[in-house]
């Protein structure tokens, strides 16, 4: 990634002139910041407009996460409680005997 800003030339100018390339009128290029000082200052080149950056064709991938801790308040929480019995049943020996 370069830290520089996008120009445009309002004239062709010179490798020695850009310090990077020959660039005809015109034309968008990128330079360093502290080397196109002297170009807009002197009417060569103007700043470019800002273009949004080109759309991701597929999001990122998400990154995998630690996994949750696990205690009985999770648990609780997650399981559905059982539903209370209409009839309370008992044991056959503590039944009365007829």
């Amino acid at each position: 990634m370069f830290n520089g800003i996008w120009l445009v030339a309002s004239e062709d100018l010179t490798q020695a002139e850009t310090h990077v390339r020959d660039v005809e009128a015109g034309e968008r290029f990128e330079m360093a910041r502290i080397h196109s000082g002297a170009l807009l200052a002197q009417g060569r080149a103007t700043v470019a407009p800002k273009i949004p950056p080109e759309p991701t064709p597929d999001p990122p991938t998400p990154r995998r996460r630690r996994p949750r801790k696990i205690t009985t308040a999770t648990i609780d929480a997650e399981t559905p409680s059982a539903p209370e019995p209409s009839r309370t049943y008992q044991r056959r020996d503590l039944e009365p005997e007829p």
